[in-house]
């Protein structure tokens, strides 16, 4: 008998990947994965850091704002009996006109000033006497004053008054000066017994945000 002589297969390959195929394969999703990470954590660092300037922003704009009422309601010099901005030590202070709806007009003394790295807004309640006047001009808040934040993540307050012909300063002396001689100065009949000019006509603020390496500056002018 003829022996039937069989055909010689190729052995047939083991179904899956290798062990190299799977090493390898583990490797690339890791770089893919580190990739991914970084890119998404660098927007979300974006992300946050574009909101908390936009808030920075908002809260300043605010503040400002808030300032500029505040000037632009300053009582007269005659009125407080000295120049009604006080700049200086981390402290603006403003004497302002109160006007309530059915009540006399009365005055009440504003304080902004850097406590913590926030900037807070200190008012007076009415004022309707030269000895209540001077008490809150003089002293400390107390329990009858209200206080709001307006700003924080703040490194720096500051301001300087516009002293007509003087320019800028923080010294007040230059203002009280300045005062004196708008008192001493000779009456002209025309104008009658009008208001004395005002000893202080603007006001500069600056205030510096944390990781800011310049403050930010607004210049107000006084009871216009």
């Amino acid at each position: 008998m003829k022996r039937v002589a069989r055909s010689k297969r190729a052995p047939r390959r083991a179904a899956g990947f290798t062990l190299i195929e799977m090493l390898v394969a583990i490797a690339l999703l890791a770089v893919v994965a580190v990739l991914s990470y970084r890119g998404l954590d660098e927007i979300l660092r974006a992300r946050e850091s574009l909101t908390s300037h936009m808030t920075s922003e908002r809260a300043l704009s605010q503040l400002f704002a808030q300032v500029n009422v505040d000037l632009r309601n300053a009582a007269r010099d005659d009125e407080v009996g000295q120049p009604p901005v006080r700049v200086g030590g981390g402290v603006l202070q403003i004497v302002r006109n109160m006007r309530l709806p059915g009540q006399a007009p009365r005055l009440q003394v504003i304080r902004y000033r850097d406590t913590g790295h926030r900037v807070v807004r200190e008012a007076s309640p009415g004022i309707s006497t030269i000895g209540q006047l001077r008490a809150n001009l003089n002293g400390q808040a107390d329990d009858g004053w209200s206080s709001i934040e307006l700003a924080s993540g703040v490194d720096g307050f500051g301001s300087e008054a516009w002293v007509p012909d003087h320019g800028f300063t923080a010294d007040m002396s230059v203002a009280r000066d300045q005062l004196d001689a708008d008192i001493k100065a000779p009456t002209i009949p025309q104008a009658g017994n009008g208001p004395l000019p005002r000893s202080v006509t603007g006001v500069a603020v600056d205030i510096r945000l944390h990781g800011q390496p310049a403050p930010v500056r607004r210049i107000l002018l006084v009871g216009q």
